[in-house]
């Protein structure tokens, strides 16, 4: 992202909400804002982008890239206008829960389980 589009993206946001943060060094990160009624607009930021930022600009192998953005960004409450970091579901994810509705819960000794994907609704251990 270019220096313009970065100020552009800012300006933007504080339109909305100019107490919101933004977390430095993410900005290709960036998805968007959300919204809630009678709470601030928040910046929102992609995890998977946040990560691959980390490895790319830092060097930092996955299970690096994540054990610090999991303690140092996500891990970081700041306020009310604490950035949002969300983790969206790949294609495959969605196609999963898209092939189970789950109509045949069942009962056992556990909880409440789907047999046909095995989610579990309730836990009720040994």
């Amino acid at each position: 992202m270019t220096p313009e589009q970065i100020e552009a993206i800012r300006e933007r946001i504080a339109e909305s909400n100019p107490e919101a943060l933004l977390a430095d060094g993410f900005e290709d990160a960036i998805i968007g804002v959300a919204e809630r009624c009678g709470q601030p607009t928040l910046v929102v930021y992609d995890c998977h982008k946040c990560l691959d930022i980390l490895m790319q600009r830092d060097g930092m192998d996955h299970e690096e890239a994540l054990e610090f953005f999991m303690f140092n960004t996500t891990g970081a409450w700041v306020g009310e206008n604490t950035p949002l970091f969300m983790w969206p579901f790949n294609s495959d994810e969605i196609g999963e829960i898209d092939e189970c509705n789950h109509a045949d819960w069942a009962f056992d000794k556990n909880g409440r389980a789907c047999p046909k994907c095995g989610a579990i609704v309730a836990d009720f251990g040994d």
